[in-house]
């Protein structure tokens, strides 16, 4: 007997999230610099950021390749694509509140962290606060301190999930196809 396995990759990447957030520790941004916590967390919540914009990408992708006739997705930027997504199902989504902002963050912290070009991020002081010097060694952008606490990934997850749900209603998806993002049940593979 031989039977149909589909890989469900937003499940997967949603599951490598929700395990990086557990894996996190909360940590006191008093305990001095760097936090003990700090270490772990940066590992766990690099992986849960990427899975997270991973998620979204791939979930846009099998709606574009289930439920449109077109084919020239492949090129567009994720934005762009949830744009034409949603013109080409005369739907919209309020770019200026949440989900989509705070998505746009974790796209952001996304890019950064993967077109790295600098090993040197800030200057800390003694007392665990960013300072700035003659150098010109500013502030840094991104703030290992702030993105990788627990409770803001588990703001970025939350997000993620809110995100592919507005995605599928937006669409007009049947529930079944974004419910695994309420229950937090995730399947990697399908098999039928």
């Amino acid at each position: 007997m031989t039977h149909y396995v589909n890989m469900q990759v937003t499940h997967i990447f949603l599951a490598h999230a929700k395990n990086s957030l557990e894996s996190m520790v909360p940590f006191n941004d008093k305990s001095g610099f760097p936090p003990e916590e700090l270490y772990q967390n940066a590992i766990w919540g690099t992986g849960m950021i990427v899975s997270c914009v991973g998620a979204v990408e791939s979930y846009v992708n099998i709606i574009f390749d289930s439920h449109t006739e077109y084919l020239w997705y492949d090129s567009l930027r994720l934005n762009e694509k949830i744009e034409a997504l949603c013109q080409l199902h005369g739907c919209k989504i309020d770019k200026s509140r949440d989900p989509y902002q705070t998505f746009l963050q974790i796209v952001g912290i996304r890019n950064w962290l993967m077109h790295f070009k600098r090993e040197v991020i800030g200057l800390m002081g003694a007392e665990g606060s960013w300072v700035t010097n003659s150098d010109r060694i500013k502030k840094p952008n991104m703030d290992p301190l702030k993105i990788f606490t627990q409770q803001q990934c588990r703001r970025y997850y939350d997000c993620t999930r809110n995100m592919v749900e507005l995605l599928g209603k937006a669409v007009h998806l049947d529930n079944i196809e974004y419910d695994f993002v309420k229950n937090e049940q995730y399947d990697p593979f399908l098999i039928g």
